[in-house]
């Protein structure tokens, strides 16, 4: 009779045990869940960023690469004969947000090629100004100038392609 006790206190302590490693296992898969979770928003935060930045980039690179185009199909337009629509160049308002975006998002790269094309396209867009039908010299300075703000336009264009692709210029 006296060891009567033993099995039902054994008993007692096994399932008090069972329900104590439950409890702790309930616990830590909880915590677990919930680690996991917050892992989880963080990389879809970090993903949709990053998307956000790359879409950001691209819309910068476009508005600028389609302002050189339009600048240089400009230049390229341009006759000494005819009086020039200054107005038609890309410039001033019109251009203000291309610049802007590729300040805000455009790598230091990009906008450096985009600075030098910019520096050609205004060299030649003032010799314009100063080129006359009768003047062979002037006339071929101004296409010279054209030329290297075509390359200079190319090599933005490269420079931006090199960096979409994920390469060095």
């Amino acid at each position: 009779m006296a060891w009567e006790w033993v099995a039902p206190a054994a008993g007692a302590i096994v399932g008090l045990a069972g329900l104590a490693g439950g409890w702790a296992t309930a616990r830590g898969s909880r915590r677990h869940e919930r680690e996991m979770a917050e892992a989880r928003y963080a990389h879809e935060r970090a993903t949709e960023d990053a998307k956000w930045r790359r879409d950001k980039r691209a819309e910068a690179y476009l508005a600028i690469l389609n302002l050189s185009a339009r600048a240089g199909g400009w230049l390229f337009d341009w006759k000494p004969e005819s009086i020039p629509d200054r107005s038609a160049r890309p410039n001033g308002d019109a251009s203000r947000p291309a610049w802007v975006a590729l300040a805000a998002f455009g790598s230091a790269e990009v906008r450096a090629a985009a600075s030098r094309w910019d520096s050609a396209q205004h060299r030649a867009y003032m010799a314009s100004f100063h080129v006359v039908q009768e003047d062979t010299t002037t006339w071929s300075e101004f296409e010279d100038l054209r030329e290297v703000e075509r390359q200079a336009r190319v090599a933005l264009a490269d420079t931006v392609s090199a960096e979409i692709r994920g390469t060095a210029a």
